[in-house]
């Protein structure tokens, strides 16, 4: 049984999984292309890839300070003053993420379903809409993320389906696009596109099952 004001790890993992596939879902085909040409697919691996390799040395370090998320340890091992500044860091890196991704959702909003309604109506909604969720606790957001995953990730499914008439495999050659020197690197700076993962290092003390 979950105790009160934790979260399970299928939570976690739903909570997770819908924030990455959000941020990979808005990330604009132009961009990928304009860095790694018809190499972006596997650009997109190689992001994958190395966030996962650097997620295994934060899951390390958790490991070795169990019941404490990242933001405590960073006090434990720097002090108080260096850890604060280290959350900080964290804190503004994530929350400038967050506007950027809330701006491409506004567009897309905007350009295709609201056409006609203002910017600042799309922001107050989503300003309540935020501090309700703020109000209710991670608890209440976990639980939400394992009800509508199944909807959210069905939703994408539809979409590819739907617009797989459009797919051409001519358009993934060459398979070098700009250079495979140039595709690894941006790969790998590009890699925050799946940071939101890191995101669970954060609530690591509230997490509960599979040995935490």
């Amino acid at each position: 049984m979950i105790k009160e004001g934790k979260i399970g790890v299928t939570e976690a993992v739903c909570l997770v999984v819908i924030a990455t596939s959000n941020r990979v879902f808005f990330t604009a085909p132009a961009v990928v292309e304009q860095f790694a040409g018809t190499a972006g697919w596997y650009m997109s691996l190689i992001s994958n890839i190395t966030t996962i390799v650097f997620f295994t040395f934060i899951y390390l370090l958790l490991k070795r300070f169990p019941g404490k998320g990242i933001l405590e340890i960073f006090d434990v091992v720097f002090g108080r003053f260096i850890g604060f500044l280290l959350s900080f860091v964290y804190a503004a890196s994530f929350l400038a993420a967050c506007g950027i991704l809330l701006r491409e959702f506004f567009e897309i909003l905007k350009s295709f379903i609201l056409p006609n309604t203002p910017v600042s109506i799309l922001n107050g909604t989503m300003v309540i809409m935020v501090m309700v969720a703020v109000f209710l606790g991670l608890e209440t957001i976990a639980r939400t993320a394992k009800l509508v995953v199944v909807f959210v990730l069905f939703g994408y499914l539809i979409l590819l389906i739907l617009s797989s008439q459009y797919f051409k495999l001519s358009n993934l050659f060459p398979l070098l696009g700009y250079g495979i020197g140039n595709t690894v690197i941006e790969g790998v700076t590009r890699s925050s596109a799946y940071s939101e993962v890191i995101v669970i290092a954060v609530f690591a003390g509230s997490l509960q099952g599979v040995r935490h």
